[in-house]
């Protein structure tokens, strides 16, 4: 009964993974467009100037994609590197990260406005922006995995037009996010040792080892640069007598390891997403199983000046997941780092979310997360005034940094199995 179960909870984990791809670090640009890539601007340079709102893509698609790479070469080598040097490589990477998050939200609004403008310049930009991914020179297919949540987001976009234009785009499209899925099975084959051979589609599997990749990137970004460049960033770590860390520690916190023998949470950070969350809950409510979602504050709303909380369309997800029984905790309003916090700012950040979550449930979940897992004494103070109780992991899934859902699930897994217990920290 006990394997039994635990093959159960293997495969939920599984399959949960499956849904939590990173494709939270999503770059677009446009070969025709002449914006600036690795393989140069194209002849549309001299046809026509980028209007500022194409020009605004262009700059945010680029920096997506140099976070993306930076954040695979943190963590391409993380099996030999030394513990200070896995940690300031984590925390770093989880920084370029969350900032790439606002990014792509920033990005697709910016692809909503434009196509619901009825530009009439909207299907040659996207039809532009499908053929590089399909064909931009000096792509890897692994830099292609970074575009699913937005070649998702423009086929969203083209569905609500009916014109026969829009009908072959939304196809176009629906057969780039078929290749990328072979794109993901290729890298999954290969971490199992296996090749397979692809059919061709729109996006030519050109079957790129994956050390053949993060090696081209290691040569653009070198570990050391990327760190550099971001600063140090204090890993959370268990705090030493003396230090305001302390404080933090003598306020009641929930460890994974305090959690009992065989015994493991699952908890999702950073939500609500308008994709995967759904996903994610029907999976979990396939197989029964619990979980709790730390929601970043401004994915459900605002706040105004005298505290009224309005909630946003993208909240009733969150509502959904209350209504279904599962728990919804505070993370922060913006996922800022809250250890370098203070004063007004650092409240706004605790308590908007709070009054967001009070504003669908008055009995509002007492769980907090640090984002980055990093606070202070100030924060812990507060926190304790409007009781709320911090949860830390033991258990990082690393879903963030890693593109392929079998490499994530394994090492969940192997982690799952080395500590016996514990809190599983994801994103959804």
């Amino acid at each position: 009964m006990q394997n039994h179960n635990q093959g159960r909870l293997h495969a939920a984990i599984k399959f949960a993974l499956a849904v939590i791809i990173v494709g939270t670090a999503l770059v677009i640009a446009a070969h025709r467009l002449g914006w600036m890539t690795v393989g140069g601007p194209s002849q549309h340079d001299s046809q026509s100037a980028l209007t500022p709102d194409e020009a605004n893509l262009q700059a945010q698609f680029q920096d997506i994609l140099a976070s993306y790479r930076k954040t695979i070469v943190l963590l391409a080598h993380a099996d030999s590197m030394k513990p200070a040097e896995l940690e300031a490589a984590n925390q770093t990477g989880q920084g370029l990260f969350h900032a790439n998050l606002s990014r792509i939200d920033s990005a697709t609004h910016a692809l909503e406005t434009l196509f619901g403008s009825g530009n009439p310049r909207r299907f040659e930009i996207f039809g532009a922006l499908l053929d590089y991914v399909e064909s931009g020179e000096g792509l890897f297919d692994a830099d292609r995995l970074a575009f699913r949540e937005l070649l998702q987001s423009m086929q969203a976009i083209v569905a609500k037009d009916g014109s026969l234009t829009a009908i072959r785009l939304h196809k176009r499209i629906g057969e780039d996010l078929e290749a990328l899925d072979e794109i993901e099975r290729l890298y999954e084959k290969e971490i199992g040792q296996i090749f397979g051979r692809f059919e061709q589609r729109s996006i030519t599997l050109k079957r790129e080892r994956w050390g053949d990749y993060v090696a081209h990137l290691e040569k653009i970004f070198p570990r050391e640069q990327i760190l550099r460049e971001n600063g140090v960033i204090v890993p959370y770590s268990a705090p030493k007598p003396g230090t305001v860390e302390d404080v933090i520690a003598r306020k009641p916190e929930l460890s994974g390891y305090e959690l009992p023998a065989k015994t493991v949470a699952l908890t999702f950070d950073d939500g609500p997403h308008p994709i995967y969350t759904e996903e994610i809950e029907a999976i979990l409510k396939q197989y029964g199983l619990p979980a709790t979602f730390f929601t970043v504050g401004r994915n459900l709303g605002t706040v105004t000046a005298d505290g009224h909380a309005q909630l946003s369309p993208r909240s009733e997800i969150s509502r959904k997941l209350l209504q279904d029984g599962f728990v919804l905790g505070n993370h922060s309003y913006t996922h800022a780092k809250l250890s370098s916090e203070s004063g007004k700012e650092l409240r706004a950040e605790i308590i908007n979310t709070d009054l967001l979550l009070k504003a669908m449930d008055a009995n509002r979940s007492p769980l907090f997360r640090f984002p980055y897992g990093a606070g202070n004494a100030e924060a812990a103070r507060i926190l304790q005034e409007v009781q709320l109780k911090s949860v830390m992991w033991n258990i990082d899934s690393l879903d963030w940094a890693d593109p392929l859902p079998k490499s994530i699930a394994d090492r969940v897994l192997q982690q799952v199995s080395k500590e016996g217990h514990g809190i599983i920290l994801f994103h959804d």
